[in-house]
């Protein structure tokens, strides 16, 4: 159940009935914390840009680079990726996973054209959104929510839904919103998709990055023996935990790739909790295959140099 009352004169969500109440109170007390948010209509508590930024943004503005980054952010790609993992049923050979990370759809609407037309012909039969749906930084997240409602009305049905995970920009109250809006988001738990006779788990967890409140055992601990399982992660940095708990793949965001890179792709920014292998791309860890996208748009700072957006189709194929 989903919709809003009113607490303490301000507008505050009915979160799904599903989700632990002890971590929707852990989550809303970091949130305050965190991100300065104490409720779906507050707009005395929103973030500002950091100031590091405001500096780039100014010194790009000055040096006369900003107008090629912000062609670039408008620039979004389709990425295709194929994974074998040895447990994939036969039958389910070709399945598609649509993954859309890191919108940060508040932040410039200009990206939003461009990532409707790359969306709008794509046949996918799930879709993922793995976390950062709000920029939130001097805006309230129903503009986020309005862009989302534009995307995806303009995005194809895929036959088995669309799911979704929190990211570290995200409050649980825009979580509950997009519930409304037919995204089922996974909060330390697992869903179990069947379909043309076989089947496999999906679980997704919440932010492991900033309110770390993930939780991969409880998403892990419903699934039944024996079916192949696939983790949704915002952060990329919990890959040793998703191989304990016997995850085969596991799809991610966060990090924009770098967002902003030297030639070549290296990036600028690094993240000290997000090993260099799982930073961007394809990777690897023991058992388990990944994948962490540089996301469809762009944090802070409407840019990007090269490092491009991406939208990513992932072909599952059993093992030959």
């Amino acid at each position: 159940m989903t919709g809003t009352r009113m607490e303490n004169n301000r507008q505050v969500p009915r979160f799904p009935e599903r989700w632990d109440p002890a971590w929707i109170g852990r989550r809303r007390q970091l949130e305050v914390k965190r991100l300065g948010y104490c409720g779906e209509s507050d707009p005395t508590h929103r973030p500002s840009l950091p100031w590091p930024y405001r500096l780039f943004k100014i010194g790009l503005k000055l040096s006369g680079l900003y107008r090629r980054g912000h062609r670039n952010f408008q620039q979004i790609r389709l990425t295709r990726i194929e994974h074998s993992i040895g447990e994939w049923p036969p039958y389910l050979d070709g399945y598609r996973i649509l993954q859309i990370s890191d919108l940060h759809a508040d932040l410039d609407p200009c990206f939003l054209d461009p990532l409707c037309r790359v969306l709008a012909d794509i046949e996918a039969d799930i879709t993922v959104l793995t976390g950062d749906f709000w920029e939130g930084s001097n805006s309230e997240f129903s503009t986020a929510l309005a862009a989302m409602e534009r995307l995806l009305n303009t995005l194809p049905l895929s036959r088995h839904g669309r799911f979704g995970v929190l990211g570290n920009h995200d409050p649980a109250a825009l979580g509950a919103r997009l519930e409304e809006m037919g995204i089922r988001m996974l909060i330390n738990e697992s869903v179990t998709i069947e379909a043309d006779g076989a089947a496999f788990a999906l679980a997704g967890i919440d932010d492991a990055y900033y309110f770390r409140l993930h939780d991969i055992n409880s998403a892990a601990s419903t699934i039944p023996d024996g079916l192949p399982r696939i983790l949704l992660s915002h952060s990329p940095q919990v890959a040793a935990e998703a191989e304990a708990a016997g995850f085969q793949l596991m799809l991610s965001g966060h990090t924009h790739g770098g967002q902003v890179c030297l030639p070549g792709g290296y990036s600028l920014v690094r993240m000290e909790v997000v090993p260099g292998p799982l930073f961007k791309g394809r990777w690897r860890h023991g058992s388990l295959k990944g994948y962490t996208t540089t996301g469809a748009g762009a944090c802070h700072v409407p840019v990007r140099f090269n490092c491009p957006a991406e939208v990513v189709l992932h072909t599952m194929r059993s093992p030959a």
